[in-house]
C-alpha cells in the first residue's frame, strides 16, 4: 500500500510549481492513499497492518523534510 503526503514545499524553489500535478493527484493516478494530514499516518498504518494479520510487513518511509519525525511516532505508543 502507498500512503502519499501532500507535496514537501522547497524554501527558495524558483519555479512556480504546477498546482494540477501534485501528490493528491499522483494518488488518485496510481490507486494509492492520500494523507492530507500527516499527523493521521500512525492511525492509518495500524488500519493497514490489521489487514496483513499475522504475516510479516515491511513499511519504507521516505521523502524530504521532516518526514523522519512521522517515522518516529510509529515507534512510539503516544
Amino acid at each position: 500500500k502507498v500512503i502519499l503526503f501532500p507535496t514537501y514545499i522547497v524554501v527558495g524553489r524558483e519555479e512556480e510549481l504546477d498546482k494540477a500535478k501534485n501528490s493528491e493527484a499522483l494518488a488518485k493516478l496510481i490507486g494509492a492513499e492520500y494523507l492530507k494530514n500527516p499527523r493521521d499516518l500512525k492511525k492509518v498504518v495500524a488500519k493497514t497492518l490489521v489487514g496483513f494479520g499475522k504475516q510479516p510487513a515491511n513499511i519504507v518511509m521516505m521523502g524530504a523534510g521532516d518526514i523522519v519525525n512521522y517515522t518516529e511516532s510509529l515507534l512510539t505508543d503516544d
